[in-house]
C-alpha cells in the first residue's frame, strides 16, 4: 500500500500546470505572484501609444493673450451702460442693511436675548430717515436694526407696510 503523500505527489504530477507555475515539493509556497497580466500589457500599449502620438503632434500651444488695446476696447460702456453705473456711484450711499430682531428667551439662563431672525436690503428715502424695504425681511420683527454704508446702527421702527406688493417702509429712529 502506498501511503497517502505518494498517492497526492502522483495525483499532482498527472493534472497539467498552468504556464508559469512551478512544478515539485514546495513549489507552491515559493511560487512568486504573477505578473504582466493582460490588464498590464494593456496599459503599456496605451501608454507607448500616447507617448508615439505626443511626440508625431509636438507641444500643444495655446492662443496668444488679447493685445492690450482689444481689452481696453472691451473695457468701454455703451451710453446706457455708463448711465447705470453713474446712476449705483450716485445712489450706493442710500443703500442700508435691514435686519429683524426677535426677542427670545434663553432657555439655561431665562435673559431675554435679541436674536437676528433675517436681513435683508433698503435704501433711504428722504432726509428724514424713510427706509424702504420689502415687507418680508421685517415681518414678525420685535425690533429693527438699520445699518448704513459706513457702518452705523440705527433702530427703526414699521410705520406701514403693503404685504400684498411685498413693500415696507420704516422710520430710522435717530439718522
Amino acid at each position: 500500500m502506498q501511503d497517502n503523500k505518494e498517492i497526492q505527489l502522483q495525483q499532482q504530477q498527472q493534472q497539467p500546470r498552468p504556464r508559469g507555475v512551478p512544478e515539485g515539493p514546495g513549489a507552491q509556497q515559493a511560487a512568486p505572484a504573477q505578473s504582466g497580466g493582460p490588464a498590464t500589457r494593456a496599459a503599456a500599449v496605451v501608454a507607448a501609444a500616447a507617448v508615439t502620438l505626443a511626440s508625431l503632434l509636438g507641444p500643444v500651444s495655446l492662443p496668444p493673450p488679447l493685445a492690450p488695446a482689444a481689452a481696453e476696447a472691451r473695457a468701454r460702456l455703451t451710453p446706457e451702460e455708463q448711465l447705470t453705473v453713474d446712476v449705483f456711484k450716485r445712489n450706493v450711499p442710500s443703500v442700508v442693511n435691514v435686519t429683524n430682531l426677535a426677542v427670545r428667551r434663553d432657555a439655561f439662563t431665562m435673559n431675554m436675548l435679541e436674536i437676528p431672525q433675517g436681513a435683508g436690503s433698503g435704501f433711504v428715502w428722504d432726509e428724514k430717515g424713510h427706509v424702504v424695504t420689502n415687507y418680508h425681511v421685517i415681518q414678525d420683527a420685535s425690533d429693527i436694526q438699520v445699518t448704513a454704508l459706513g457702518g452705523d446702527e440705527y433702530s427703526a421702527r414699521v410705520i406701514g407696510v403693503d404685504r400684498d406688493k411685498d413693500i415696507a417702509v420704516l422710520q430710522g429712529l435717530d439718522m
